[in-house]
């Protein structure tokens, strides 16, 4: 794959491929290309709409278990094994959020490793990586969050 391949690749097909490095499913050289200048600025743009995606699905995880906890406890016993289901889930999107998280303090660094090449905008950089410092912040208090109910519900 070359450069040239992915700025000529649909929105669907980027945003693939974006989620798919996000999580390390891709060969190294294909997610170093993103960070290719002609790539760079769209790379950004939908990693940040996949991170709020995830943030999203989070969002509704958490509500979903804020809802569902009174139910499960007036259920009796039926509580532990539904309760478990739902809790395993919120596990493995945690999981995945942190993952994302990791991924996006990598390329902060790596941007700023950029910032003085050719063809890539230095304040332009400077915005995205202050933005997505803010956004390691909210992520991070998504998973205290996420542990705060855990420990709520004695799962631990």
């Amino acid at each position: 794959m070359t450069e040239q391949d992915i700025e000529t690749m649909t929105e669907e097909e980027f945003e693939d491929l974006v989620s798919s490095e996000a999580y390390g499913q891709v060969a190294e050289d294909v997610g170093d290309l993103l960070a290719a200048p002609g790539v760079l600025q769209r790379w950004y743009a939908t990693l940040i709409k996949l991170k709020s995606q995830m943030e999203s699905q989070i969002a509704d995880i958490n509500a979903q278990v804020r809802s569902k906890k009174q139910e499960y406890l007036r259920r009796g016993p039926k509580f532990k094994d539904e309760w478990f289901q739902l809790e395993a889930n919120l596990q493995e999107r945690r999981a995945s959020h942190n993952r994302l998280k990791t991924r996006i303090e990598d390329r902060i660094r790596e941007a700023k490793g950029l910032m003085g090449d050719a063809g890539v905008e230095p304040d332009h950089l400077k915005n995205r990586i202050k933005f997505l410092e803010g956004e390691v912040e909210r992520l991070t208090l998504v998973n205290a969050d996420l542990k705060k109910q855990l420990r709520d519900a004695g799962l631990l």
